[in-house]
């Protein structure tokens, strides 16, 4: 859920954030129109699904991506890279546990920016923080002089709006390194996540390999294609479920807070104009 709801939700930011400079001059205004109408949509309500899918996954996962001894072991070999070793690793690997907490905090923080694009008058997020900045003396140990912390609703959207984007975009950097390093940049890693069969050398050389070892031998033996057709239908199944629930979320949250008048459109937005 929290991949599907990602996924949308950098689309129609892309969308929306280009569409005046890439969109307009190919596909013209009335298209444009349509796209972004729809993109806002999706964006808004789709988004409360990635906030709970990330509290689900940090709940879920967070005993599993505390540092400790395994992780220094980890660093020293390279990810592999130094020595002719694997190196060893629990459950996730201190790489693997990057990319966690990498998704974690710029979640939170595209989440808090975003709920402020959303509710504007209600939650005024960077002028308390550059009050707390002012506070500390940070803004004058760096150079500067004390930051404006009296903000107006439209620069605190300003600035919700230009945080937004810049963290949207580090973490759609991150999600396309992960990526790549699961498909291409790591040899064996797609067969892993697609059939669940790894190297057996790579498995009897970490510590996780007990249990792939027991994998192995226990039980009757299995038709290849049968075990491999029914990985697959797990993995389907797991897919659509996470987009069904992104859906059933985005409609609840959509009806919930229209019902409650609590929708940002209904209580913020004037009439309709198109700015060419």
């Amino acid at each position: 859920m929290l991949a599907g709801s990602f996924i949308l939700l950098a689309l129609t930011g892309l969308a929306t954030l280009f569409g005046r400079k890439v969109v307009i001059p190919l596909l013209g205004h009335e298209f444009n129109s349509t796209l972004l109408t729809g993109s806002k949509f999706i964006h808004n309500n789709v988004s409360w699904a990635f906030m709970i899918a990330l509290v689900m996954v940090f709940v879920m996962w967070i005993w599993h991506n505390i540092p400790n001894k395994t992780d220094w072991l980890w660093i020293k070999q390279g990810g592999g890279f130094i020595g002719d070793k694997h190196p060893p690793a629990k459950k996730f690997n201190f790489g693997q546990k990057i990319v966690f907490w990498a998704v974690i905090l710029l979640g939170f923080s595209v989440s808090l920016s975003g709920l402020s694009l959303l509710f504007p008058f209600e939650i005024q997020l960077f002028g308390h923080t550059f009050n707390i900045i002012n506070d500390i003396g940070m803004a004058e140990a760096a150079g500067f002089g004390p930051l404006q912390g009296d903000l107006t609703p439209h620069a605190e959207m300003q600035y919700a709006q230009l945080w937004h984007a810049i963290i949207g975009f580090l973490m759609m950097a991150v999600i396309l390194g992960h990526i790549y390093i699961g498909t291409l940049g790591m040899e064996g890693a797609f067969d892993a996540m697609g059939n669940g069969e790894v190297d057996e050398r790579w498995a009897n050389s970490t510590t996780r390999s007990g249990s792939m070892r027991s994998n192995k031998t226990n039980g009757p033996p299995q038709n290849d294609g049968r075990r491999r057709s029914n990985q697959r239908s797990r993995a389907m199944k797991a897919m659509l479920a996470g987009f069904l629930g992104v859906a059933v979320i985005g409609v609840v949250a959509y009806f919930g807070l229209h019902e409650i008048g609590f929708s940002s459109a209904e209580v913020y937005s004037g009439e309709n104009v198109r700015l060419d």
